[in-house]
């Protein structure tokens, strides 16, 4: 993969943290049927401690909406605990990045203590670099990928190696410089975002219904055995940019939206 002129651009930004993100939250003792594994975008910031590495933008409305789709005593929800900064997105274009590394451990330690489990992978942004690293690097651990959903993924045109497009859905909002340019490897790369980069919040519940779809469920469901808690109560980030700039001000975290 090539760096293209606006990761050139973004690595000149200066990146500090005035609080250290939330720790990943422990990997559940239950076995479910579904593993969901999400990165987040770069400087994107933990609103809320029940979804630790989950960001703000995408991943705890994912959670939810994933959740609701297949059963919350089907999922076990994992954000991945990565720096997700701006030299990660040099590095992530290795290969085997952080992000990358971190990852497809979570992946193969789901599987290793819970066979049975199949993987559904999402990522924002940089995240979306993670996701793609993390497919190529489970090599024959693929066939237990069951869904893939990437958001602002500036590498939408690229096939997802081991993965039919049919269980990836990509999500590129218009006026989305991130993503915007390029074709779509995806089963599609609609999105319903009105704010660029930013709004892709509004497109996690057709993320979860595809999900969903793909891996044959619609509805609530009790899921595999284990588990009985209900889905989380999560903060989400959607709207404006002027919204999300004063939800991070307030945080204290820096904001550079992938």
């Amino acid at each position: 993969m090539q760096t293209s002129t606006l990761f050139t651009c973004i690595l000149t930004l200066g990146f500090s943290l005035a609080n250290p993100l939330p720790q990943a939250s422990s990997a559940a003792t239950a076995c479910k049927a579904y593993t969901l594994l999400f990165a987040r975008g770069t400087g994107d910031p933990d609103l809320s401690t029940s979804a630790a590495n989950m960001g703000s933008v995408v991943g705890p409305g994912l959670q939810t909406a994933v959740q609701n789709a297949l059963g919350a005593n089907a999922v076990n929800v994992q954000g991945v605990n990565y720096p997700a900064d701006a030299s990660g997105i040099t590095a992530e274009l290795s290969g085997s990045g952080p992000g990358s590394v971190a990852m497809t451990q979570l992946a193969t330690t789901a599987l290793a203590s819970c066979p049975q489990t199949r993987i559904i992978l999402g990522g924002y942004s940089q995240g979306g670099e993670v996701v793609h690293n993390t497919v190529t690097q489970l090599k024959t651990q693929e066939s237990n990928i069951v869904a893939v959903v990437t958001f602002g993924d500036p590498f939408k045109g690229s096939k997802l190696t081991g993965v039919d497009s049919t269980k990836w859905r990509s999500f590129c909002g218009s006026g989305d410089s991130v993503c915007g340019t390029g074709t779509c490897a995806a089963s599609s790369c609609a999105s319903a975002s009105t704010s660029g980069h930013l709004g892709y919040g509004s497109d996690v519940t057709t993320a979860a219904t595809f999900i969903a779809s793909v891996v044959g469920t619609s509805g609530n469901t009790s899921g595999a055995a284990g588990g009985g808690a209900s889905s989380p109560t999560v903060t989400t980030v959607t709207g404006s940019s002027a919204t999300l700039a004063a939800a991070t001000s307030s945080a204290a975290l820096p904001w550079f939206g992938w």
